[in-house]
């Protein structure tokens, strides 16, 4: 009688065992293959892989806006365009370049208008935000 106890737990440890290893090579299976299923990268790249494509699309648009500018920089998730007059412009690429330089075309004319000299134009926020001098 207790040798039939004794198998019937070693029976039971053995399943368990194999249970447990199916659900770790299951989720270890998961883990590995998937990201190769979807073809999506699990993380971010922290070095900018298009930054002087996106340089080259900036100074494109720029000058077929007739907007005058003396340099373009590269800084973490925006770019920083530095304008012939020595005001700022900073330009999100969480957002769409083409309607953020759109925009400042007619913000650059109202400003001229006016005649306010401005620091920096920064289009990280929902509305572009102007510093003044």
């Amino acid at each position: 009688m207790q040798r039939r106890i004794i198998r019937s737990q070693s029976k039971k440890k053995r399943l368990l065992i194999l249970v447990l290893l199916a659900i770790f090579l299951i989720t270890l299976g998961i883990l590995l293959f998937f990201p190769r299923l979807t073809k999506k990268a699990l993380f971010i790249s922290p070095v900018a892989t298009n930054s002087s494509q996106d340089a080259k699309k900036i100074e494109t648009l720029l000058l077929e806006a007739d907007i005058s500018f003396s340099s373009i920089s590269f800084l973490d998730y925006y770019y920083i365009v530095m304008l012939s007059d020595g005001g700022q412009v900073i330009l999100s690429l969480k957002k769409d370049i083409e309607k953020q330089i759109t925009s400042l075309q007619p913000i650059l004319k109202q400003l001229t208008i006016e005649g306010k000299k401005f620091n920096r134009i920064d289009f990280r926020f929902d509305k572009p935000l102007v510093v003044y001098e």
